[in-house]
C-alpha cells in the first residue's frame, strides 16, 4: 500500500526533471486578510466555458424540472444553485456545440441519481443502479410514467406518482448519444456503469490510509467516465496505445479533483 507521500508524487516521477524540482524552495505569495481568511495570489489564468453556456443551461434545467421527481420547491432551488450544466461546460469548453446538451443531461442525472443513493442503503443503492445499467444500454425499456423532451413538449401523459425519470431519461440520452456517435458513445458506457459500482461499493467505509482512499476516488469521482465523456464532446477517437499514454494525466487529474472536490464539500458531507 503506498504512502500519502507515494501516492501523490507518482504522476511526477514520470517527467525526467522531477527530481531537479524537490529542491526548490518555494515561498507562499498568500496573504492573510485582517479576519484571518487567506487571499489567493493574483493569476494571469483565465479559465474557459463552452460558449453555448447560458442557452444550454436554460434547455437541461427546463428538462430536469418538468422531468425529475423533485420532493419540494426547495429541492428545485437546490437544484438550480448546484449549477451541473455550468460545471460541465467548464469541464469541456471546446466540446461540439451538438454535443455539449447530451453531456450536460448525462452528467447531471448521475449527479441527481447520486443525491437519491446518499438515502440508500448499499444493498439497496446496489439494486437501484443495477437496473439502471440496461435500460442505459438499450436492452430493457424504461417505465415511462411521464416525460417532457427538452424543447418542452409532452410526449407522453403528465406525471402521476410512482414515474422513475431516471429511467426514462437515461434510455432517451443514450439512445440520442449513440444517434449522434455510436462507438464514441460506447467508450461511455462501461466507465459509467464502473462509476455507477463504486457509488455502491462498501470499501469506502473501510478506508483510512489517502493513498487508498485516493485511487478508490479514481472511479468514484468518475475518472474514466469524464474522460471518455470528453472524447464524446470533443468527437476524438484514440487509438489503444494513445489511451494508454493518458493514463498517468488521467490518475493526476483524478486525485487533484478529489481532493478539491472534498475539500469544496466538506461541510455539506460532514
Amino acid at each position: 500500500m503506498s504512502t500519502t507521500t507515494e501516492t501523490l508524487s507518482q504522476p511526477l516521477e514520470q517527467f525526467h526533471d522531477f527530481g531537479s524540482v524537490r529542491n526548490v524552495e518555494f515561498t507562499t505569495t498568500r496573504a492573510a486578510r485582517s479576519n484571518g481568511q487567506i487571499v489567493p495570489p493574483p493569476s494571469n489564468w483565465t479559465h474557459l466555458c463552452h460558449p453555448r453556456f447560458k442557452e444550454v443551461q436554460d434547455e437541461v434545467d427546463r428538462y430536469f424540472v418538468a422531468n425529475w421527481n423533485f420532493p419540494n420547491p426547495k429541492a428545485v432551488r437546490t437544484y438550480y444553485g448546484a449549477k451541473f450544466s455550468e460545471i460541465t461546460c467548464l469541464y469541456f469548453p471546446l466540446a461540439l456545440d451538438k454535443r455539449i446538451h447530451l453531456a450536460c443531461r448525462l452528467l447531471t442525472v448521475l449527479f441527481l441519481i447520486d443525491d437519491v443513493l446518499e438515502d440508500m442503503s448499499f444493498a439497496d443503492g446496489e439494486a437501484y443502479n443495477a437496473k439502471l445499467m440496461p435500460i442505459s444500454r438499450g436492452d430493457v425499456s424504461p417505465d415511462r410514467k411521464h416525460s417532457i423532451s427538452p424543447n418542452r413538449k409532452i410526449v407522453t401523459h403528465r406525471k402521476s406518482q410512482g414515474s422513475k425519470p431516471e429511467e426514462f431519461i437515461l434510455y432517451d440520452l443514450w439512445e440520442s448519444m449513440r444517434a449522434e456517435d455510436r462507438e464514441l458513445a460506447n467508450e461511455v458506457l462501461e466507465p459509467m456503469f464502473a462509476f455507477m459500482k463504486a457509488q455502491t461499493d462498501k470499501v469506502r467505509v473501510t478506508i483510512q490510509e489517502l493513498g487508498r482512499y485516493l485511487e478508490y476516488r479514481e472511479n468514484d469521482i468518475g475518472k474514466t467516465l469524464l474522460s471518455a465523456l470528453m472524447r464524446f464532446s470533443l468527437g476524438i477517437s484514440l487509438e489503444a496505445d494513445e489511451l494508454a499514454g493518458m493514463r498517468v494525466l488521467e490518475a493526476n487529474f483524478s486525485k487533484q479533483l478529489s481532493v478539491v472536490n472534498d475539500i469544496y464539500s466538506f461541510e455539506k458531507e460532514e
